[in-house]
């Protein structure tokens, strides 16, 4: 790892800060909080208000923001207090930090394939980059755009959970009663208390058996029949990995985090071992390393075990 791909880490004193891979503060723990960096930016906490740094530490966007989402696609949206209502808006800024939205609603999503989900009085619709509207607040809720589709919800009698195109299109004719975003072409659908699979053209790919069901990545499903058992099944159904887990995450990078005997560890594609369940947390990795606590311990650790910690 480079020594400008810098990892967040909290100090003895629970203020953070970013380390090197030597395990050397090179952005001083002087931080509230921090995020990893996207880009050549970091989310960063200064009191109770956040901005953001750059790799070489500089405030390159202040920590006047009550609430921010980091960025994403070249923008941020964040939250502002307004000097005299106090009440809080939204907006998105660019990597400059002047306005593309200006903050005027209750909520802003990030910014994917050009567009955000806003909220104003309750009411759920579509924002461009300029802040102009594309879909009018006509939803009870309604989610990113993944893969060109988004969720969005209806509470009449019932909850409606469905898809929409970029033009506001309904995918399909069929309402469910819950849903997860599409991923990689996927997305999990919930009928009659089971969850199932649909693709993009809205078809039931993976029948309404399981409790649970998380992302479909790299050729895999987590999937569960009862909530507590947990394995992998590819996009026909077929269960692909055997091992039953306490908890299983969705692959990245040829890796998936799962639980076992409450304990947390990483499998590789094929279900074998690849970090032995071990750990008290561990999260996803990132930059190569994977952030973890283990008993009094806590540091990153790589694929091939070799672990760092603040110096």
């Amino acid at each position: 790892m480079a020594q400008r791909e810098l990892l967040p880490f909290v100090s003895n004193n629970n203020t953070w800060g970013f380390i090197d891979a030597e395990g050397t503060w090179v952005i001083p723990p002087i931080y509230q909080g921090a995020s990893h960096f996207s880009g050549e930016f970091a989310l960063v906490k200064k009191g109770k208000y956040v901005g953001f740094v750059n790799k070489s530490g500089q405030e390159v966007i202040p920590c006047i923001y009550f609430d921010s989402l980091g960025f994403w696609e070249g923008s941020a949206a964040v939250a502002m207090i307004h000097p005299k209502s106090g009440s809080i808006k939204w907006g998105v800024i660019d990597t400059s930090g002047n306005w593309m939205v200006k903050p005027e609603y209750d909520f802003v999503g990030p910014m994917f394939q050009n567009r955000a989900r806003y909220n104003t009085k309750g009411r759920w619709g579509y924002l461009d980059s300029k802040g102009k509207v594309l879909i009018a607040p006509r939803y009870d809720w309604a989610g990113d755009y993944i893969d060109g589709l988004a969720r969005v919800q209806e509470v009449a009698e019932t909850l409606k959970t469905y898809y929409i195109d970029p033009r506001a299109q309904q995918l399909g004719t069929h309402f469910f009663e819950n849903g997860e975003d599409f991923c990689n072409g996927m997305a999990p659908v919930f009928e009659k208390g089971k969850w199932g699979v649909i693709n993009k053209q809205g078809q039931l790919i993976i029948p309404h058996i399981y409790a649970s069901v998380g992302e479909f990545t790299e050729g895999k499903i987590p999937v569960s029949l009862d909530g507590s058992k947990w394995f992998y099944v590819d996009s026909t159904g077929t269960r692909c990995i055997q091992s039953n887990f306490q908890q299983a995450h969705p692959f990245q990078d040829k890796c998936a985090r799962v639980v076992a005997e409450n304990k947390w560890g990483f499998i590789n594609d094929e279900g074998q071992w690849l970090l032995p369940p071990t750990f008290d947390f561990i999260e996803d990795f990132c930059q190569g390393w994977a952030l973890f606590r283990q008993g009094d311990k806590a540091g990153y650790i790589n694929k091939a075990g070799l672990v760092i910690k603040s110096a």
